[in-house]
């Protein structure tokens, strides 16, 4: 099984099959266990020695005051994405609502972290 990649280390699919075909020529493909998925696991070091490593879990701890939403230490790059607005993490997010309620929080990783969602109460 190999693993087809693109420069930012995203896996964009996994094959089984012959490295030496015509179609792989000039793509980026390491071999891989049957557990690579591309939801799981991603490509480092893509320019220099690329190797399969499993996502890191994004870690938060939400934090609610009144109508605001603390998401302390989310990594830098994460998109936090509640309705239809969405940020990019800068280390911490900071959430003003206008209406009490329960919301899904979608963090969307990036390369090298699991996507993951929660749930909050607000108000």
């Amino acid at each position: 099984m190999f693993a087809h990649y693109d420069d930012s280390g995203n896996i964009l699919f996994i094959f089984e099959g012959d490295v030496k075909d015509n179609s792989l020529n000039g793509e980026q493909y390491l071999p891989c266990n049957k557990d690579v998925d591309d939801s799981t696991h991603y490509v480092a070091d893509t320019q220099t020695d690329p190797v399969i490593r499993e996502k890191m879990e994004i870690e938060c701890d939400p934090e609610v005051s009144g109508l605001t939403l603390l998401l302390p230490n989310i990594p830098e790059g994460v998109e936090v994405r509640v309705l239809d607005v969405y940020v990019v993490s800068d280390a911490e997010v900071i959430l003003d609502f206008q209406i009490p309620g329960t919301y899904r929080v979608s963090l969307r990783g990036g390369v090298s972290y699991k996507n993951t969602s929660l749930e909050v109460t607000i108000g």
